[in-house]
């Protein structure tokens, strides 16, 4: 049969007592990689038969039973291929955010003075598969590809002097300019201011300074509004919806009813300028949030309900 050996050559004469030896094959299954396949050979090593039936066997790969043992007749000779493959993984290395306090910046006020960076790290991973399937991850190495840069925030801390009057009794209160005197503001006999203010005066000092505003004669009142909820809000690091910075006499409001650049005063706040707005845009109440330096004047002030403001010229 195929696979069998005959000892003597096939065309040699036939002699009384002489012996033929037949030598026979062994019937065998080889599983290479998963693929299996059916052969006969003589018996022998595992890596006898193998070469025998021509199978090429890898550094790596794994043979089952050892290469050195013997085979017998139905033996099955496995072969794992073991093969490795080298890849590289990418991971974030997320910036962290480091606050330092200002003494020259505004009290709440925060300012961006680096802007973060995320960094790179890169992971090498060898991996290995038998018979194409993964058995296994090992990191082999590390490589810091960029250093993550932190975001720097300044948090101010300066809270400017209150400026108080001399004589209670007979002084005026503070120019919310910063300017001290009211005497310096365009008033009438009453005491009521005669002038709209500058931009750069409605965004001049404190909350203290702010409040004791002389209010508004009726020559600069374009009209008088009585607004549904007044709040207050302090700084978030983010511009106003005009693209600038909050600051003492920021108003935020509904645009459609209150357009950008609108002066107002506000008993209570004083001067201001609608610069932004909120989620309570589009509402089917008004609304206005002024800005304030610090958490305390925020809740200090709280809400005003149906409160009568004025629209200047």
């Amino acid at each position: 049969e195929e696979g069998d050996v005959l000892e003597i050559a096939a065309d040699t004469p036939i002699t009384e007592g002489m012996e033929i030896v037949i030598r026979r094959a062994l019937p065998l299954t080889i599983v290479n990689g998963g693929e299996e396949t059916q052969v006969k050979l003589l018996a022998g090593t595992v890596q006898e038969a193998l070469e025998r039936a021509g199978v090429e066997v890898g550094e790596s790969d794994e043979v089952y039973p050892a290469m050195s043992s013997y085979v017998s007749s139905g033996s099955t000779i496995n072969i794992i291929k073991v093969t490795e493959e080298t890849i590289t993984e990418d991971e974030t290395l997320y910036y962290k955010e480091v606050t330092k306090s200002d003494s020259k910046l505004a009290k709440g006020k925060k300012q961006v003075v680096t802007e973060g960076e995320n960094g790179l790290q890169r992971h090498t991973i060898k991996i290995v598969y038998k018979n194409g399937i993964e058995v296994s991850r090992t990191e082999i190495g590390v490589e810091v590809v960029k250093q993550p840069v932190d975001k720097v925030v300044h948090i101010g801390t300066y809270v400017a002097p209150v400026k108080k009057p001399q004589n209670p009794t007979t002084s005026k209160p503070s120019n919310p300019t910063g300017g001290g005197d009211t005497a310096s503001e365009p008033t009438d006999d009453s005491g009521k201011r005669t002038s709209v203010p500058s931009v750069d005066e409605i965004h001049q000092g404190n909350l203290y300074e702010h409040g004791q505003a002389a209010p508004p004669a009726s020559s600069i009142i374009a009209k008088t509004v009585v607004i549904d909820k007044i709040t207050a809000y302090t700084d978030t690091g983010n511009p106003t919806a005009t693209g600038t910075y909050p600051r003492m006499g920021t108003i935020a409001a509904d645009p459609k009813r209150f357009p950008y650049g609108t002066k107002v005063y506000v008993p209570g706040y004083g001067y201001g300028r609608i610069e932004d707005t909120g989620g309570f845009r589009n509402a089917s109440y008004t609304q206005f949030d002024l800005f304030m330096y610090s958490e305390s004047d925020c809740r200090n002030w709280g809400v005003k309900r149906s409160w009568k403001v004025y629209i200047l010229k």
